[in-house]
C-alpha cells in the first residue's frame, strides 16, 4: 500500500515537473532572443520620432545605433520610448528618467546590457567612422 502511494506520488511530482516547463514564455517567443542586435525602438522627442537599434541603457540615457551612426539621447529629452517586438513600453513623463527597474528591463533587450567597455565603445565608433557619439537635442 505505501509502495503504491508512493509510486503515484512520484508520478504525480515528475508529471508536474514536466509541465512546469513548458507553461510560460520561453526565449523562442522573444524577437530580441534570436538575433544579435539590440531591440528595434522607436524614440520620440519633442516633433522628432527615429527607429534605431538599442545598444546600450546607461544610468542617464541610451545610446542608439540610427542608420550606422551612434546617437545619444538623455532620459532628458525623450519623451517616449517603446521597444518594438517586446511587451515593453517605457514613457517618461516631464522627460523624466524611468527608475532603476524600468531601466534595467529596458537594459535586457539591449546590445549591450551589461554596458559598452570604453574598448567596445571605441571599437563602434571606429565602425560608424565616429570620434565621439552624437547627442540627440
Amino acid at each position: 500500500m505505501i509502495v503504491m502511494r508512493l509510486r503515484i506520488l512520484s508520478s504525480l511530482a515528475l508529471l508536474g515537473g514536466a509541465a512546469a516547463c513548458t507553461i510560460g514564455k520561453t526565449a523562442a517567443g522573444w524577437p530580441v532572443a534570436k538575433q544579435p542586435q539590440g531591440a528595434t525602438v522607436s524614440l520620440q522627442s519633442g516633433s522628432t520620432v527615429l527607429t534605431a537599434e538599442l545598444i546600450e541603457v546607461a544610468p542617464d540615457g541610451v545610446v542608439l545605433n540610427r542608420a550606422g551612426r551612434l546617437v545619444f539621447a538623455s532620459f532628458s529629452v525623450i519623451d517616449k520610448l517603446i521597444a518594438v517586438g517586446t511587451d515593453s513600453e517605457y514613457t517618461m513623463g516631464k522627460r523624466m528618467p524611468p527608475t532603476r527597474a524600468a531601466r534595467a528591463k529596458l537594459a535586457m533587450v539591449s546590445h549591450f546590457p551589461q554596458g559598452m567597455t570604453p574598448e567596445i565603445r571605441q571599437r563602434m565608433l571606429a565602425l560608424s567612422g565616429q570620434t565621439e557619439i552624437e547627442l540627440l537635442r
